[in-house]
């Protein structure tokens, strides 16, 4: 027998219990973060149980309005704060409130752009008009919803190289939401 590899009592890591998860991909980044701050020794923002302690809000100093023109130096006060949650999410309808990242070019416009982050709310009843994020035929997609004079429901791109999609019966379609916001980078 070989006194190199194989296996041999109390040599490598001791062994301790694990178990898989599952976290979303979105979130991974952030995880695999905390994980290496603790390895650290950082705990700043982290709790006794080893979490972020993630705010219930968000908020950023705010002040009372930007001219878009030449400034007064007596407007250069500041007014508060501002909870960015409230500003893009009904508190009445936080749980049924998510983000999804916009792909493509048909809603240019109305001014979602490729890589915008959307405010999607479950809980608003959509209505002619509505922007939404929608189920059509397995695919989601993002339209403005409008009504035929029959009734039918269709989705309206809004950028003129994209067609609109009449919903016939029997076409497989779900509403997941109202668009609240359309989030996207100046620079």
């Amino acid at each position: 027998m070989s006194p190199r590899g194989g296996y041999r009592p109390n040599a490598g890591r001791p062994s301790a219990p694990s178990e898989r998860l599952r976290i979303p991909k979105p979130h991974v980044p952030a995880v695999l973060d905390l994980v290496e701050r603790l390895k650290r020794g950082e705990t700043e923002g982290v709790d006794e149980l080893g979490m972020l302690a993630w705010s219930s809000s968000f908020t950023l100093p705010h002040y009372t309005e930007v001219p878009c023109g030449f400034a007064s130096p007596a407007e250069d006060y500041l007014e508060g704060a501002i909870d960015l949650n409230e500003v893009v999410m009904d508190p009445h309808h936080r749980e049924a409130t998510y983000l999804v990242r916009a792909k493509g070019h048909s809603m240019t416009g109305a001014g979602i752009f490729d890589g915008d982050e959307l405010v999607v709310d479950r809980a608003l009843t959509p209505k002619n008009g509505s922007i939404v994020v929608a189920v059509y035929q397995g695919k989601a997609t993002c339209k403005r919803l409008r009504f035929m004079p029959d009734g039918r429901p269709y989705l309206k791109a809004e950028n003129p190289h994209f067609e609109d999609r009449v919903i016939a019966e029997g076409d497989e379609f779900e509403i997941w939401g109202v668009v609240r916001y359309a989030l996207h980078k100046l620079i």
